[in-house]
């Protein structure tokens, strides 16, 4: 009789079997994951050109933008005969993909300015052309990328860069005219406002200083009031650029919490913050400008602040930066950040929005 050796598998080669498809399930489930993502941010491009072709359109008969675009509505025009989209389309889902917040597609306007203006923005989880991952929008002057440079309405560009979930201005604000040297603020009538370090013109590293109500755009009795129309909330245009806006404190504790996780620049201030967004090196920064590391490609720079008798100080040592919330117990007074040159945090503090404070512009989302 002859005996056939049947051998099946050993065990360690049943495990090293089952190993080998876990390693190709995990491939397939990230790549189809990233396939997903990819398709999602592809689609939302193509959503915001659409969007901006209609709005062009619109404005191309009724020589002005629509002041709101919902989602899932059309586009129409004023007396309701013409229709210039069907549907306007919702950011797909998930819209957290990447470092994307959870929102929907962003649409903001200025029809008071010469020429009219519009924005319309998202976020990409992936780049999709020649897009990178994080804010990208379409306005009247076309696609906008965060790192691509911006322009405010006096001409003055500034670079921008993508910090987490967030797009931001790389300079501080130069836009306005300079009232430094005048004898009494009621000699200058129209425009923008702004305070040049001992006078002017303004310094282009450092930009100018302004007065909260200033940076907000707001009636100058809103330095000392809480009242309507100073009694604000939601997202302030203020002296940015169309489809940016004056940050607010809660969106200068998203940027803090970049470099220290969990921190409360109110409370104790955000350690390692102050140094994560300032400019290196002591060619603007006083020495030792302790911690400065700059890893957030924000640049903070040094400008110094204007108080109430015109005074100004504090260049080299310390950059103050307003946010677009009022402190409501306290009608004279607004929150701010503060970083300098001694230390590597960031804190969040009240100060008199009568004070001359500098202002960064953050993208809207």
């Amino acid at each position: 009789m002859t005996l056939i050796n049947k051998k099946g598998f050993t065990l360690i080669e049943l495990l090293v079997v089952i190993a080998i498809i876990g390693v190709l399930s995990t491939l397939a489930i990230i790549a189809l994951g990233s396939a997903r993502t990819k398709a999602r941010d592809s689609k939302r491009m193509s959503d915001l050109k659409q969007i901006a072709t209609a709005l062009e359109l619109y404005y191309g008969e009724n020589n002005t933008y629509p002041v709101i675009i919902t989602p899932g509505n059309s586009l129409v025009s004023p007396d309701g005969l013409t229709t210039y989209m069907n549907k306007i389309p919702s950011n797909p889902t998930p819209r957290n993909d990447g470092t994307c917040p959870d929102k929907d597609y962003s649409y903001s306007v200025d029809n008071q300015i010469t020429p009219k203006s519009y924005n319309i923005s998202t976020c990409l989880g992936s780049s999709v052309s020649t897009s990178p991952p994080g804010s990208v929008a379409y306005s009247n002057t076309g696609l906008f990328s965060c790192g691509q440079k911006i322009s405010d309405d006096d001409g003055n560009q500034y670079d921008t860069v993508q910090i987490g979930t967030q797009c931001w201005m790389k300079q501080n604000l130069n836009i306005g005219e300079d009232i430094s040297t005048y004898l009494n603020q009621g000699d200058f009538i129209d425009g923008i406002e702004k305070y040049c370090y001992g006078g002017g013109p303004c310094n282009d590293d450092y930009g100018g200083l302004y007065q909260w109500h200033m940076a907000l755009g707001l009636p100058k009795n809103c330095d000392s009031s809480n009242n309507s129309p100073c009694n604000i909330s939601g997202v302030i245009k203020g002296i940015c650029p169309t489809g940016w806006h004056i940050p607010s404190l809660s969106e200068f504790q998203t940027l803090a919490q970049n470099a220290a996780p969990g921190c409360d620049l109110i409370s104790t201030g955000c350690s390692t913050a102050g140094g994560f967004l300032k400019e290196v090196g002591t060619i603007h920064w006083w020495s030792p400008n302790s911690g400065a590391t700059n890893q957030s490609n924000f640049t903070a720079l040094p400008s110094g602040l204007r108080i109430t008798d015109g005074t100004v100080y504090g260049r080299g040592d310390v950059n103050k930066l307003w946010a677009a919330s009022p402190v409501l117990n306290n009608p004279s007074d607004a929150w701010s950040i503060s970083l300098y040159s001694g230390n590597a945090s960031a804190y969040g503090g009240s100060h008199l929005r009568a004070i001359g404070f500098s202002v960064r512009c953050l993208k809207d989302n």
